[in-house]
């Protein structure tokens, strides 16, 4: 099963394509674009290049796991993009990713630069 990945920003929006049978997660591209049409169709692009299955949306929460303003904006966003696109939409919760980033980074050597 093919994923497309989706980092939703108020500026910037990361797109990643995923593989369920390998695991294997690539990063493809940053979309500057604030949401609107303009997102929804370069996803749309993306999924039919890739051939994506279905919609992974990363969802902020507080750390008690309340929802946020931004979680419930992402959820109105993959509303539009299921009815758009008609693809499945998962949520991934985003709470601590940043933090798990930043250590394996620290220990593959790697630095924010």
């Amino acid at each position: 099963m093919q994923l497309l990945a989706i980092d939703l920003g108020d500026k910037r929006t990361g797109m990643a394509v995923g593989d369920s049978e390998t695991g294997i997660v690539t990063p493809v591209d940053t979309i500057e674009s604030p949401g609107g049409d303009h997102l929804l169709e370069a996803i749309g692009r993306y999924a039919r290049e890739y051939g994506a299955d279905r919609l992974v949306i990363g969802l902020p929460r507080h750390d008690g796991g309340r929802e946020s303003d931004r979680s419930r904006a992402a959820r109105a966003f993959a509303a539009r993009l299921h009815e758009t696109l008609n693809l499945p939409v998962h949520f991934q919760d985003e709470r601590y990713s940043s933090a798990a980033a930043d250590d394996q980074m620290s220990r593959s050597g790697l630095t924010h630069r």
